[in-house]
């Protein structure tokens, strides 16, 4: 993935009037079972109310679109002199599942914690009304024996995603966004799946019931948080988040109080060996928005036991929703309340890869943007300009430009000489070998090799069972992540490998390769440990009958240390200790 050169740009452009993120959900195969904003449209075709507010004196009032989005002249002049509270927010998807926010818990009586209705200035300069504190309820949760519609149940895959503002943040459990009990009361840990969002210690949360995990992240503050949890039901887990006019990453496990690691990417990770238990889900199905299952944080915020937040948008997805959809919908809400209309961004890198000590320019660029920011550089707030870098290991660098923005990683790799065998016709000076072969030799029919015209190659038909090799020692700094490649092409052999060990022969790494394949790219990740010089190397054991290895175009490169493949490998040094 980022073996040699890896060059990302992005640039978001204005999207029409109409969000879409249904849209896109229903073609990928993950329709929405549920769909709330207070803001905009979330299918291009939807023309109905978002949501009816109540007045202090009565009087009720719904709310429209204009363009795509919310009607805030009608509410403005409707709640002018007066309080205004959240009556429904309606369900934009096919299951009109509205969320009743004068019901309380089932029962009928009527909900004296309706949300305020509020607006918050977004980034890019718009006027956003969101539902503070307060509580509603859907489904089987505001009526008894409603339905619940397309609400995933059991040990179903499910995703769910929220946007809210920073205006109002939790500081009592639980403004919860999502799976519930059918009904208000606890039924055990694993009947629920609900964001629980960054609260004033801004720390995102998932409620699972009887537990609330909490992460590293945001961890700080911000105007408008996009949090997003999906499970396949019955084994993993996701966690993802974005703040202003970022896109999504892996949240970072921070709960002490479970088995996962601090530090844990949460991609796809183990329910049980994470959470402990549950092990799969029981969802009933049920819907809470600012409430926990058991109506923990009714209190009202600012009670004891009270909770608060601040609601945008909501979406329940039947599925797990794949990365690609994921990405979409945050480009949607970044062009939404981030992006200013018209914004562009784009970063480069030249050169995208280098070796240790040597320095890359990247240079930015904007138009219709107020100011940039960079992340792992500084831009001064200028719209365009360029610096140098000089990074230690490969890095990637992005830029936010009012909220459009885009990203180069400068790749740092380490120096193989003649990496192609390309220098000359023998193997030496830079190639050395090790054990008893035929022949080692460097091939120089070009139809033999992957690229250029010479290839490695390693050839032997008369001994069994004796580890033959090329390989090359190269200088690495220590205690740090890489990815060795090359291109190998086996043929009859014996486990063929790509690897890398110590100079005393000790393995650090390797890969098993192919026989009979033509070339494959293989490629094995280690950390340098305590080492300042390792050995690269590909080869073969030998079978006693008729084997080859074209080998070709090596390199190494560093890995970001904050990947899951860098923690991986930096394991290995732990349990070499």
């Amino acid at each position: 993935m980022r073996l040699f050169v890896f060059l990302v740009f992005l640039a978001l452009a204005p999207i029409s009037a109409q969000a879409a993120i249904c849209d896109t959900a229903q073609s990928a195969g993950t329709p929405c079972a549920v769909a709330f904003s207070t803001y905009r449209a979330l299918y291009s075709n939807y023309t109905g109310n978002l949501f009816e507010l109540k007045r202090n004196d009565g009087a009720l009032q719904n709310i429209g679109l204009v363009n795509g989005f919310a009607d805030i002249n009608t509410a403005n002049q409707f709640c002018s002199g007066h309080t205004c509270n959240f009556y429904i927010i309606y369900d934009q998807s096919p299951n009109a599942m509205h969320l009743y926010c004068y019901v309380f818990a089932s029962t009928g009586a009527q909900n004296p914690l309706m949300p305020t209705y509020a607006t918050t200035t977004t980034p890019n300069g718009k006027t956003v009304p969101y539902a503070l504190n307060g509580f509603c309820s859907a489904g089987s949760r505001a009526f008894a024996g409603a339905s619940n519609g397309q609400m995933p149940t059991g040990a179903s895959a499910v995703t769910e995603l929220e946007v809210t503002s920073g205006a109002s943040l939790e500081s009592n459990c639980c403004y919860d966004f999502g799976e519930a009990e059918a009904s208000i009361g606890d039924t055990g840990r694993g009947h629920m799946f609900a964001i629980l969002p960054s609260g004033n210690d801004y720390r995102l949360r998932m409620d699972i019931e009887d537990g609330i995990p909490y992460q590293n992240e945001p961890g700080s503050a911000y105007n408008i948080f996009t949090s997003l949890i999906k499970t396949n039901g019955t084994s993993v887990f996701s966690e993802k988040w974005a703040t202003d006019g970022k896109s999504l990453a892996f949240a970072t496990w921070g709960d002490t109080g479970y088995p996962c690691p601090v530090g844990t990417v949460l991609n796809n990770v183990s329910m049980s060996s994470c959470l402990g238990a549950p092990s799969s889900w029981s969802l009933e199905g049920g819907l809470t928005m600012g409430v926990g299952g058991d109506g923990a944080g009714g209190g009202g915020c600012g009670n004891p036991g009270g909770a608060c937040g601040a609601f945008i948008e909501g979406e329940v997805f039947v599925g797990q929703t794949s990365d690609a959809t994921d990405n979409s919908a945050q480009s949607d809400i970044n062009n939404t309340y981030s992006v200013v209309n018209g914004a562009t961004a784009s970063l480069t890198a030249n050169p995208t890869t280098i070796n240790p000590g040597q320095s890359s320019t990247l240079t930015w660029n904007s138009s219709g943007a107020a100011s940039c920011t960079g992340t792992n550089f500084n831009t001064g707030n200028a719209t365009s300009g360029s610096t140098s870098v000089s990074p230690t290991t490969t890095t990637t660098y992005s830029v936010n430009c009012s909220g459009a923005t885009a990203s180069a990683t400068v790749v740092v790799q380490v120096a193989i000489n003649d990496p192609g065998f390309e220098a000359a016709n023998t193997l030496s000076p830079y190639w050395a070998t090790s054990g008893i072969a035929d022949s080692f030799s460097v091939d120089t029919t070009t139809a033999n090799a992957h690229s250029g015209n010479n290839s490695g190659l390693i050839s032997d038909s008369t001994h069994t069972g004796n580890f033959i090799d090329i390989e090359q020692a190269v200088g690495v700094v220590a205690n740090t992540s890489y990815v060795l490649s090359a291109w190998l092409n086996a043929s009859g052999t014996t486990e063929p490998l790509l690897g890398v060990k110590t100079s005393a022969g000790k393995i650090v790494a390797d890969i098993g390769a192919v026989n009979g394949s033509g070339y494959q790219q293989y490629s094995v990740s280690f950390n340098s440990c305590s080492n300042t010089s390792l050995t690269v190397f590909a080869g073969y054991l030998t079978p006693g009958t008729a084997s080859s290895m074209h080998m070709d175009d090596f390199s190494i490169t560093s890995d970001p240390p904050h990947s899951m493949r860098a923690r991986r490998a930096a394991a290995h040094c732990i349990h070499e200790k």
